[in-house]
């Protein structure tokens, strides 16, 4: 259908003050319209006498800023739940592990839902497509819960399906949920993982509001590894006095269990390899294959020749160490 670009709204459930609109995307879009022409790569439904496009925000901006009066795209029958959908899969596949795109959507898809089921008073007044959602045995009892303490993760998956995972529901319902975080700090975060370990490392050092932005841009800035964020939000809690300082032996003891933890998975790998050679010695001998019994033999007595090496080093080490301070 021909339509006048002007008369193209957004997906209402796209909040776009809240969506990100990626410049880059933008300008690609605006260079390979200007070169190869438009193509309906936008989907609308027409609601309340308007036009609603499904998807296809960055083009629409594209259009509009390329001064393009009219298009051609597929108008169909799509309800609020598909155009939900729609947006949801969108983002999704735009936006990949983006926290704020995460947050913000299931923050939408959580207020649709409620505000649908507040419709009814009793379960068995539900609709079926409603009634899929919720567990079989839902009684009203725990229909009046979910009413009053809104859908869970559960609920919000079965509406989104594939390719939407239950963890990283889980983690956007955390920090929706969560007073003591800032949301708008996390979603500086350029992953959901990175998201999920500075929400729980600012409610373990308790820092405030008010101070997370900043950390949270810094963390966003360098880039750093979930894996260091913890430390991060650790050091910067203790330089502004809302932890206390690590003391020289927790800070030695931290240092140590981390020594002990790789040395761990150190020892799992030799433990696999001896574990490997062994079967091979009794396949061996069950075979009479001398040949290979021996070389098997072999690789275990240097496993074990380079472990009681290097324990042996260290023992001597420690007695002369001994020694010295006894003398």
């Amino acid at each position: 259908m021909q339509l006048q670009v002007s008369d193209l709204k957004p997906n209402p459930f796209r909040r776009i003050k809240r969506y990100p609109i990626d410049r880059e995307k933008v300008e690609s879009l605006k260079s390979s319209i200007s070169e190869t022409s438009f193509w309906d790569n936008i989907l609308a439904r027409k609601q309340n006498g308007e036009y609603q496009i499904a998807y296809g925000h960055h083009r629409l901006v594209a259009l509009q800023e390329l001064g393009v009066e009219s298009v051609n795209i597929p108008v169909r029958k799509l309800s609020d739940p598909d155009m939900l959908r729609i947006m949801a899969n969108e983002n999704l596949e735009g936006w990949g592990s983006s926290p704020q795109v995460a947050i913000e959507t299931v923050s939408v898809v959580k207020e649709y839902l409620d505000g649908e089921l507040a419709k009814y008073e009793s379960v068995k007044d539900l609709p079926s497509n409603l009634m899929n959602l919720l567990d079989s045995k839902t009684n009203e009892q725990a229909f009046s819960a979910i009413k009053t303490k809104g859908v869970g993760q559960t609920t919000i998956l079965k509406f989104l399906g594939k390719p939407w995972t239950q963890w990283v529901i889980q983690d956007a319902l955390a920090t929706i949920n969560d007073k003591r975080v800032d949301s708008k700090s996390i979603e500086k975060l350029r992953t959901t993982k990175q998201a999920a370990t500075f929400r729980s490392a600012v409610v373990k050092y308790k820092l405030p509001k008010a101070d997370q932005k900043a950390i949270a841009t810094e963390i966003a800035k360098e880039d750093i590894s979930y894996r260091q964020i913890e430390e991060k939000v650790r050091d910067y809690a203790e330089a502004i006095g809302t932890t206390p300082k690590s003391s020289s032996k927790e800070k030695e003891k931290k240092r140590l269990e981390a020594e002990a933890a790789e040395i761990g998975k150190d020892l799992s790998k030799v433990y696999v390899r001896l574990l490997t050679v062994q079967h091979w010695m009794q396949h061996a001998v069950e075979g009479y294959e001398l040949s290979s019994f021996r070389r098997a033999a072999t690789d275990v007595r240097n496993i074990l020749a380079g472990i009681l090496g290097i324990v042996g080093e260290e023992g001597e080490q420690e007695n002369e160490t001994r020694i010295k301070v006894v003398g």
